[in-house]
C-alpha cells in the first residue's frame, strides 16, 4: 500500500481531523490522527494503519460477522433452493444488524470460472476466520459438517438452524456498541 495524498486528503475530510504522515517506505508507516475532539491516534505499520481505517472510517470492525452455513451441491433447482436459503438467512442477518457472509455467492464466478469443490472450499473457509457468529441453516452435507467443526475448534458459537436467534444476537451487540 502506498500513501499519496489524495488518500491522505480523503481521509482528512472524512474524519474532519489533522492527519501527519511521519514517514513512510515500502514495508513501515507512521500516521498520526488528530480528531476534532483532541484525541491523537498514531498507528505505526501498514496492517495496524489498515485496520484503523477499517475501524475509524468504515466501522466494520464493530458489526457482527456472521459466517452463513448451509449445503450448496445437488442438481438443478436444489442449488437455487440452496442458494435461496442461505440468502433469506443472510437477510434476517442483516436485519438484526449483522454482516453475513454468504459462501454460496460464489455460485456465479463458478458459472463463469469454474475451480473444483477443494478450491471453493478453501475460499470459504478464510472466511469463517473473521467472524463472530455462524449459522447453520437446511440439510446435511460434508462441507457445512466440516465449516461448523472448524467454526466450533476457533471457537466460533454456531446457532444450529436458528437463524432468529443469532439475529437477535447482533441486534444486542449493535445496540450495546450504539449502533
Amino acid at each position: 500500500m502506498k500513501i499519496n495524498a489524495e488518500f491522505l486528503k480523503a481521509m482528512q475530510k472524512m474524519e474532519e481531523a489533522s492527519v501527519r504522515v511521519n514517514g513512510w517506505d515500502d514495508n513501515n508507516v507512521e500516521v498520526e490522527v488528530e480528531k476534532p475532539d483532541g484525541t491523537r491516534l498514531t498507528w505505526m505499520g501498514y496492517e495496524e494503519f489498515n485496520a484503523m481505517l477499517e475501524r475509524e472510517m468504515v466501522g466494520t470492525d464493530d458489526l457482527p460477522g456472521v459466517y452463513v452455513i448451509a449445503p450448496y451441491g445437488g442438481k438443478g433447482e436444489e442449488v437455487a433452493e440452496n442458494i435461496r436459503l442461505a440468502i433469506e438467512a443472510a437477510e434476517e442477518i442483516v436485519k438484526g444488524g449483522g454482516i453475513p457472509f454468504v459462501p454460496h455467492l460464489y455460485h456465479l464466478w463458478h458459472l463463469i470460472t469454474p475451480h473444483d469443490k477443494e478450491f471453493w472450499m478453501r475460499q470459504d473457509r478464510q472466511w469463517i476466520w473473521s467472524c463472530d457468529y455462524a449459522v447453520r441453516v437446511g440439510g446435511e452435507s460434508e462441507g457445512c459438517t466440516k465449516d461448523e467443526e472448524l467454526c466450533e475448534a476457533l471457537g466460533i458459537e454456531v446457532f444450529k438452524g436458528d437463524v432468529r436467534s443469532v439475529a437477535e444476537r447482533c441486534r444486542i451487540w449493535v445496540e450495546k456498541d450504539g449502533w
